[in-house]
């Protein structure tokens, strides 16, 4: 007599469709109700009112790079778990793996891993995600910009942006923050890849490296290949897969000019901006700087898939939590003095909170009453971010520090052109 098989399911894991559906969700409520900061397990047993137990199985599925796939638990679970992000829970967001796989870990065919569907677990994709970090700093601890990550999540995931450029002066968290941003989007790509241009690195050999970290090192483009032929090959690999790519401190290629041309990249950086910018494919390039590109200023629009978004200081709550990791004391008209006086920058914040807790025993108040309100640091930082004006922008500059007050553009024109 033939053994017959058990037809009993074993339970559900997520599909990709599903996994994102409620990672985007869990995103979503982190930055409205928890200033941007991930849940921790506990954090998400006592929302949805499942053991942690259970939360690992559920949210660890897309995280264990290079497991075939996540234990699987009951269908009401993860109703239960997808009903406290006020989700429903629809018959694509899960599957039910076959049982030998369950026993195995390993199947022959990856297409045994569906029983009901053809859909792709989300284990199955981000067993294949790539990350290389460079040199991101560490952003595990991280004051507010709740509106602007949601803001440029939005950007990314719903409006599918392909170049996005954060622009602030020096010190002000660009940096920080889109770090933070790409930490958020990692269950949206397969490929992240973080670098830095402050050393300004040839385009001729930079593309090729960035190829052979999305080509899963198979491909190897030689520098001498001519630059427009590297962008190319580039471009073939951010329509093949979702890449998310982030550029740091792009200032460093940009050159600043007199004339009303603004501030133009070398012409290689141009060249790659533009193309990105303009051409069809499924990713996304971040870049920070502290000027805007003009190569990319007929491309950009609102509705369009170039936006730039401008960072200002940290706000007023978001500068108390600053002080609070400081230890400076909790005076807050004192708090909203020192806010308002360094406009606040991040990294101001930061050197004039150190040495208030140096010098000063914690006291703001003692602090502004010696009216110490310049350091060395701060003066280099301002020193670097006006050295990189045009000598109109330094005219203008020169003309409102003299004058102190408000003045109307033709009034300013008139100081910077006088008739003859």
């Amino acid at each position: 007599m033939t053994e017959r098989k058990s037809s009993r399911r074993r339970g559900a894991i997520l599909t990709a469709t599903g996994y994102q559906k409620l990672q985007a969700a869990r995103t979503a409520a982190e930055l409205a109700d928890n200033f941007g900061d991930r849940y921790t397990k506990e954090e998400l047993a006592r929302l949805t009112g499942l053991a942690i137990k259970t939360i690992s199985k559920i949210f660890d599925s897309g995280s264990e790079l290079g497991a075939v796939r996540s234990s699987p638990v009951d269908k009401q679970t993860l109703a239960i778990c997808f009903a406290a992000f006020k989700l429903e829970l629809e018959r694509r967001d899960y599957l039910y793996p076959d049982p030998i796989v369950l026993q195995t870990g390993s199947a022959n065919d990856p297409a045994e891993l569906v029983r009901d569907e053809q859909i792709e677990p989300m284990s199955l994709i981000r067993s294949r995600l790539d990350i290389d970090w460079g040199e991101a700093p560490d952003v595990s601890v991280f004051y507010g910009r709740a509106a602007e990550l949601t803001k440029l999540t939005t950007w990314v995931n719903e409006n599918r942006c392909k170049l996005v450029i954060l622009l602030g002066m020096g010190g002000i968290g660009k940096t920080a923050l889109v770090t933070k941003l790409a930490h958020q989007l990692q269950p949206y790509f397969t490929k992240i890849v973080w670098r830095s241009l402050r050393n300004a690195p040839p385009l001729a050999s930079f593309i090729p490296e960035l190829i052979e970290i999305l080509s899963d090192r198979s491909k190897i483009v030689p520098p001498t290949l001519a630059i427009s032929t590297q962008i190319s090959h580039l471009l073939e690999y951010l329509r093949q897969e979702r890449c998310l790519l982030i550029l740091d401190n792009a200032e460093t290629i940009i050159q600043v000019q007199s004339n009303a041309d603004g501030h133009q990249p070398n012409p290689g950086y141009a060249e790659l901006f533009e193309r990105i910018g303009a051409s069809s494919h499924q990713s996304c390039l971040l870049v920070t700087s502290r000027e805007k590109p003009a190569v990319i200023m007929p491309l950009e629009g609102e509705k369009l898939a170039v936006r730039t978004l401008t960072i200002a200081g940290l706000n007023r709550s978001e500068s108390e939590a600053l002080f609070d990791a400081k230890g400076l004391s909790a005076s807050s008209p004192d708090r909203e003095r020192l806010q308002t006086l360094y406009s606040g920058n991040p990294l101001a914040l930061n050197i004039v909170a150190t040495s208030i807790y140096d010098l000063f025993d914690g006291s703001i108040d003692k602090f502004l009453d010696a009216e110490v309100s310049m350091f060395s640091s701060i003066q280099q930082l301002l020193d670097q971010q006006f050295n990189r004006l045009a000598p109109t922008e330094q005219a203008v500059m020169y003309c409102l520090a003299i004058e102190r007050n408000w003045f109307s553009l033709n009034d300013l024109h008139d100081r910077l052109l006088p008739a003859t």
